[in-house]
Parts: C-alpha cells; sequence; structure tokens
C-alpha cells in the first residue's frame, strides 16, 4: 500500500501566499524607511570636548571646539568681539555646553553732534546712556566722525 502524499487545499495555500506576501511587504517597506530616516541620526561627540558658535557682534560668526568645562570668559578672547559689543549680559563664569550659540548684543549707540564755540566739533558716536563726562572723555582721545549716514543725531551747544 502506497502512502499518499500529503496535500494542502487551496485555501490553505492562499493563506501561506498571503502571509509571504505580507513579510515581503514589510521587509520592503523596513528597507525604504531606515534609508530614509538614516540622516537623521546625530553625530557622536567626543566627551572631552565641546562646540560652541558664536554670532552677534563678531568679526567672524563661527565654531570653536573647546575643551568640556571650559568657561566662557576663557573663549571670549578668541572670538574676535567687535568694537561696542556688550558683554555686559553674559555670564562669564558659567562652563559651556555641547552645541551652544551664544549671540553676542551690540551696545546701542548714538550719534551726537557737536556744534558752537567748543573745542571739539562734529559727530561723535557714543553709548546710549552716556553722561557729559562720558561724551568729554570720549573727546580727549578720539576725532570727530563725518556727519555722512548718521542714524540718530542729538545737537549740544555748549
Amino acid at each position: 500500500m502506497e502512502k499518499a502524499s500529503p496535500r494542502l487545499p487551496a485555501h490553505e495555500w492562499a493563506a501561506v501566499i498571503t502571509f509571504i506576501t505580507i513579510l515581503t511587504f514589510i521587509a520592503i517597506l523596513n528597507f525604504f524607511v531606515n534609508k530614509r530616516d538614516a540622516h537623521l541620526t546625530l553625530p557622536i561627540h567626543s566627551t572631552d570636548e565641546v562646540h560652541i558658535t558664536f554670532k552677534g557682534a563678531v568679526s567672524t560668526p563661527k565654531t570653536f571646539k573647546v575643551k568640556q568645562g571650559t568657561k566662557l570668559s576663557e573663549v571670549i578672547e578668541k572670538v574676535g568681539v567687535r568694537e561696542g559689543a556688550d558683554l555686559s549680559s553674559l555670564q562669564m563664569g558659567r562652563a559651556l555646553k555641547n552645541d551652544q550659540v551664544i549671540d553676542i548684543p551690540a551696545k546701542k549707540m548714538i550719534t551726537v553732534f557737536l556744534e558752537g564755540d567748543v573745542s571739539f566739533r562734529g559727530a561723535f558716536i557714543i553709548d546710549a546712556g552716556s553722561t557729559l563726562n562720558d561724551l568729554y572723555d570720549k573727546l580727549q582721545k578720539e576725532q570727530p566722525i563725518t556727519n555722512r549716514g548718521l542714524a540718530h543725531e542729538e545737537v549740544l551747544k555748549f
């Protein structure tokens, strides 16, 4: 007597083919999803250094690589801060964090034009909120600028 070979009924074959098709579809979908999100992986930074970006009142905005635990006061000299930068609002003693962006603000400046019977005539740029004593100290050090392109003028007569 010969044994009959087992045969699957048609509905079971349909279930097997459907299962294999679903697995193939999931594998293909997984491949394309992982390929698309590959650019989202974060770069691995060394734990002993941090990257700090400076912008604002600096000569050239750029990113510096410094040792972890470095204070802002230690780096600020290398940044190339422009004249007229306002460093008073920065916390110089704080430790820098990785991928931190530090925006150095510029001081608010005004242009004062002196005329009349004074020793120094012309336009001078001074910090907003300066006193007459501050202006007098500045007059001892600097020559007046030309009056082209003044954003703000105040006329003081002595």
